[in-house]
């Protein structure tokens, strides 16, 4: 009676294995270091450079002008675009970055939520139609 058994196998008693647990580097908490991170995760996985360009371009961009991951932040940059007389296109790229940066951040579990469904169907309303 005095052993325990776990899925490998019988432990005797008095026995105390030793792991050695791998400590994690602190997780990331600006965005500026999430942007970072991002964009290496992304180049990693085997993203194109191009897209790790415009990845690396817009995020910095963000990075620069929000210091937190805020969506009303992030909102008002991405309106600042288009302010500043950037092509819808230019602005729905920007949106596809920063979306795709939020949908990673939600997976990686550094933030709770990905971007608001109102900012998606703001900016969608704004962008180019396949149509021109």
């Amino acid at each position: 009676m005095g052993r325990s058994r776990t899925s490998s196998g019988v432990i005797p008693p008095g026995f105390t294995p030793i792991v050695r647990v791998a400590r994690r580097k602190e997780s990331p908490k600006s965005l500026a270091e999430l942007t970072d991170a991002f964009v290496v995760s992304r180049k990693v996985s085997g993203v194109s450079r191009d897209t790790e360009v415009s990845y690396s371009h817009w995020l910095k961009r963000l990075a620069k002008e929000v210091d937190h991951t805020d969506p009303l932040a992030v909102q008002r940059f991405l309106s600042s675009l288009r302010d500043r007389g950037l092509s819808a296109s230019s602005v729905f790229k920007a949106f596809s970055v920063v979306r795709t940066f939020f949908r990673w951040c939600v997976a990686a579990c550094f933030v709770r939520t990905a971007l608001p469904g109102a900012i998606a169907r703001e900016v969608a309303a704004a962008s180019p139609t396949p149509d021109g």
